[in-house]
Parts: C-alpha cells; structure tokens; sequence
C-alpha cells in the first residue's frame, strides 16, 4: 500500500520564495555579484496542501550530517544561508521529520 503524505503546490511555493527572494536586500541579479546568498527555507506541509508519494520523501535520519544541520536551522529560523551546497537540495523536496513533512526550497536572488 502506497503511503500519502501532503505537500504544498510546487508553483504556489516557488512564488512565495521568489516574492520573498526578490525583497532581500543586496540582491543582485547575477548571485557571483551578489552579497545575497543562497537560502533554504523549510514549510510544513499538511493536508490541505495536496499529496506525495512515500518515495518522494526523505527521512531526516537519511540526511546527511550537514544537510541536517542546514535543514534543522532552517527550521527554526526560517531560512539557512547555503554556500557550496546549493545543489544538494535540488533532489531533495520532501522531507520527514519527527513525525511530520516538510516542504524545502532553495531562494536564490
């Protein structure tokens, strides 16, 4: 049996981080120009925000050690500055965390 857990619309997430990415100060266009780095940010998901398939979420335990460190900060600040590990989250969308789902995305100015 295939378990569903629930997500935010992709597109309506993408919009709220590009709304959000486009007000930070000192961004610039071109990111190597720029004094604006990367952010992570970390949503909650619930049911009302639609369904995921078990094999699209990662488990936190499956993280690694700094992938954890970047998403927990994120978590509890709302957003983490990433520097060479951009990429890494670009595979990683949903993950599991203590019981409950999230929603990460990457802000780029």
């Amino acid at each position: 049996m295939e378990k569903e857990v629930y997500f935010m619309n992709r597109r309506a997430f993408l919009v709220a981080v590009a709304a959000t990415a486009g007000g930070l100060a000192g961004c610039q266009s071109d990111q190597r120009k720029s004094n604006c780095p990367p952010l992570l940010q970390v949503h909650k998901i619930n049911e009302s925000n639609g369904t995921a398939t078990e094999e699209e979420v990662t488990p936190y335990q499956q993280l690694s050690e700094k992938r954890q460190q970047e998403f927990t900060h994120a978590l509890e600040t709302g957003d983490s500055e990433l520097n060479e590990t951009v990429d890494a989250w670009v595979s990683t969308h949903y993950v599991e965390y203590e019981s409950d789902y999230y929603f990460t995305g990457v802000a780029v100015c």
